[in-house]
């Protein structure tokens, strides 16, 4: 499993796992804002998950 958050623009601005082995099942990632001693400022950016051929993308809206 490969997640990725990128800014509106497109870029990459943070990766929360890089092919990472996760059984089946629910999982749950924190995703620290940059209020709160993580990298990201308030904002909308697009989360990108891809496990083996299935990919998805996602809007988040941050706010501190």
């Amino acid at each position: 499993v490969t997640l990725k958050v990128y800014d509106v623009a497109g870029r990459l601005v943070e990766t929360l796992l890089n092919r990472a082995f996760l059984s089946p099942g629910v999982h749950s990632i924190s995703l620290r804002s940059k209020g709160y001693g993580g990298r990201l400022s308030s904002g909308i950016y697009f989360i990108r998950m891809e496990a083996g051929k299935h990919i998805q993308t996602q809007k988040l809206l941050l706010l501190h």
